[in-house]
């Protein structure tokens, strides 16, 4: 399929883990998680053209030192008691939040992230944080004019907000949005069963945001 809506879609009976992968350019969320169960480590999540480059809508996502940056909506968007885990990532360069999460009940773990450079806050809770939630180590930047009001309900405890970066660090992310080459990324990765998927050092680059 040429210019996939999602890079890699999760349904409710399915675990995916996904270990070293680039999944870029898609025209929708470049992985959307339907009540299944999601591990990514090590990869490249960008430049979704519309929505988030990570939805779930419920079920359980971890997150672990990767970059997700770059979407025309938030890096991530958790939806209907999601449970997240996201660790060691940096987060950046997103037209909307750098998480947006949008339940208030759930359980959400946002330990050791760098999160800068978005268009909106950092971090959002729209319904108040989850009565399980855990803000740890993190580096949150607030938006140019949004003075220190990075996180919402958030304690001074729990976060740092730094000065926004005077420029922006090279990335992996920005390597694959240079580059003039259109790959076609072929079908999307959907898992629909009830078997664990590994998906490793894959690249699934669907269409740019000239073709949205």
């Amino acid at each position: 399929m040429q210019h996939p809506q999602s890079g890699v879609r999760v349904g409710a009976a399915a675990h995916v883990e996904l270990c070293s992968c680039v999944i870029a350019r898609c025209t929708g969320p470049a992985v959307k998680v339907y009540r299944g169960r999601l591990h990514a480590r090590d990869s490249t999540i960008a430049f979704s053209c519309r929505g988030a480059n990570v939805v779930a809508n419920g079920g359980h996502v971890a997150l672990e030192r990767s970059e997700i940056s770059f979407s025309g909506g938030d890096g991530v968007a958790s939806w209907n008691d999601c449970t997240m885990s996201i660790e060691h990532n940096s987060i950046h360069a997103n037209a909307g939040c750098g998480i947006l999460v949008n339940t208030g009940s759930g359980s959400v773990a946002i330990t050791d992230n760098a999160i800068f450079d978005n268009a909106r806050k950092p971090l959002f809770f729209t319904m108040g944080k989850p009565a399980s939630c855990s803000l740890r180590g993190n580096r949150f930047v607030a938006p140019a004019g949004g003075g220190n009001s990075a996180v919402e309900q958030s304690t001074t405890s729990e976060v740092e907000v730094a000065p926004r970066p005077s420029q922006m660090p090279s990335t992996a992310a920005a390597k694959v949005g240079a580059s003039d080459e259109a790959s076609d990324g072929g079908s999307p990765v959907v898992a629909l069963g009830g078997v664990a998927n590994k998906v490793r050092s894959a690249h699934c680059v669907g269409a740019d945001a000239a073709s949205a």
